[in-house]
């Protein structure tokens, strides 16, 4: 499984792809199209990956992390939602105290390879009726 970290900011997702003792990163926008982007990006250089093949680890932020996610999952990526303080834990343990958005979704790569936390799955998208979809 390839493990895909993903620092959150309200303008901006720093992904890293770890694979094969390997990896590979990309910024873009925290918005739907940067969300296609990325998952453009994903498929053109892991063209036999199917996206069920990834997994997406990004840090509860507020608000900021929720339509990344939700994107991602439709797209048929496992995703989950870290506690920051155990990923923090978790690079003080590897010796890591650099804190740059590129270095977090790094780690958070790392953390999803290693630990393989639990799927996340969203709240049910609620219609104009208040039901669920």
């Amino acid at each position: 499984m390839f493990s895909i970290g993903i620092d959150v900011a309200k303008a901006k997702l720093d992904v890293c792809v770890l694979f094969e003792q390997r990896s590979r990163t990309k910024v873009v926008p925290n918005s739907p199209a940067g969300f296609a982007q990325l998952l453009a990006w994903l498929q053109q250089h892991w063209p036999t990956q199917p996206l069920s093949g990834f997994h997406a680890i990004l840090e509860g932020t507020g608000a900021y992390h929720e339509a990344a996610a939700c994107a991602l999952f439709d797209a048929g990526i496992r995703v989950s939602i870290v506690n920051p303080a155990q990923v923090r834990d978790f690079a003080r343990g590897l010796g890591i105290r650099t804190k740059t958005d590129g270095v977090d979704s790094a780690v958070l790569a790392r953390y999803g390879l290693l630990v393989q936390p639990a799927a996340w799955t969203p709240r049910p998208r609620m219609c104009a009726c208040c039901r669920p979809c």
